[in-house]
């Protein structure tokens, strides 16, 4: 063969595997569906027994303060706390409840931090709820 031809084989190779590329890349934005959280809503007509030992609870304080059930966790820890928390569960369940005086993109960076275990269902416990859900009741005692 020439090298014209060489030439020619080889662009149209590299384009093949470039249009490839971007038909793949296309296709994996279109399957993304973004965060998904949920308010409270089924989950505390659940019966507790189902849940007792399977519920985490994140609570957020306003002092900073980051609590995975009744134990503080520095909020550097938080992502390698959750992912060994579910590495094994197949329950892949949690609540978090931040109190009402912190910032909504404080809220919002804790949930991005739990959203990167996968097919965690993030449960948002917002203050209409937080007394009516005797699955997020804090136990007396606790912070």
């Amino acid at each position: 063969m020439t090298s014209a031809v060489m030439r020619y084989l080889l662009r149209g190779t590299l384009l093949t595997i470039l249009m490839v590329l971007i038909v793949v890349r296309i296709a994996q934005r279109r399957k993304s569906h973004g965060l998904v959280v949920s308010p409270v809503t089924s989950e505390c007509r659940l019966d507790p027994k189902d849940l007792v030992d399977r519920r985490i609870k994140l609570r957020l304080l306003s002092d900073g303060r980051v609590f995975v059930n009744n134990d503080p966790i520095p909020l550097s820890e938080l992502r390698h706390s959750l992912h060994s928390i579910y590495k094994q569960r197949s329950t892949r369940l949690i609540f978090i409840q931040a109190e009402d005086d912190l910032s909504f993109e404080h809220v919002l960076s804790v949930i991005e931090i739990a959203a990167t275990v996968k097919d965690l269902k993030i449960i948002l416990v917002t203050p209409g709820v937080r007394e009516d859900c005797d699955l997020l009741r804090t136990p007396s005692g606790a912070a």
